[in-house]
């Protein structure tokens, strides 16, 4: 009866991580008027910040490039760990280079030293309201998945010590523990 149990447990599970991200839907109680809404964080443009990165002096253009984007990584992370609350996600370069520089994406500078020629690119990055709530939305997204994988391994491990616990109740031939009182044996 407990590896019965177990089994609805593990199934419930199933269900819930499989339908864990669909977005949920209210039924509107008749004489309640709409559901109240969400408060979203206000993101005023005046408090954003923008940035100017300037990269390291490279050999090559691509390598320059490459190093201010990593460099302009670092400071976006930077300010999204130091908003409150914090916003854990850290977007790839490929986001930033899509959806956080300016209209004049960069300026590149190539000057010659004695080592050869070498190149430095200046980035101009800007956080947008929308970006932060895109940025929020999806570590609010990462972090709820997260939270469903702590879950499911915390009744994974409950499946596991109620399967331990039948089974060692039948090794043992005792009385099989039920929740419905006694069970019927064959010869009953």
């Amino acid at each position: 009866m407990v590896g019965r149990w177990c089994v609805a447990l593990g199934s419930l599970m199933v269900v819930g991580l499989a339908w864990g991200d669909t977005p949920s839907t209210r039924t509107k109680i008749p004489g309640q008027g709409d559901a109240p809404e969400v408060s979203r964080p206000n993101f005023d443009d005046r408090l954003l910040p923008t940035w100017k990165i300037q990269g390291r002096w490279m050999t090559s253009r691509t390598d320059a490039v490459d190093d201010a984007l990593e460099q302009a990584q670092q400071v976006v992370r930077e300010y999204l760990q130091s908003r409150r609350p914090p916003i854990e996600w850290v977007p790839p370069i490929e986001y930033i280079q899509t959806h956080m520089l300016a209209e004049n994406p960069w300026h590149e500078e190539a000057r010659q030293f004695p080592d050869g020629m070498m190149y430095r690119v200046s980035l101009h990055v800007r956080v947008t309201p929308a970006i932060l709530r895109d940025c929020a939305q999806i570590d609010q997204k990462r972090r709820a998945e997260q939270r469903m994988l702590e879950l499911g391994k915390v009744v994974l491990g409950l499946m596991a010590v109620f399967g331990a616990v039948a089974l060692y109740s039948r090794w043992r031939g005792q009385a099989k523990p039920t929740l419905f009182g006694p069970t019927r044996g064959p010869g009953s």
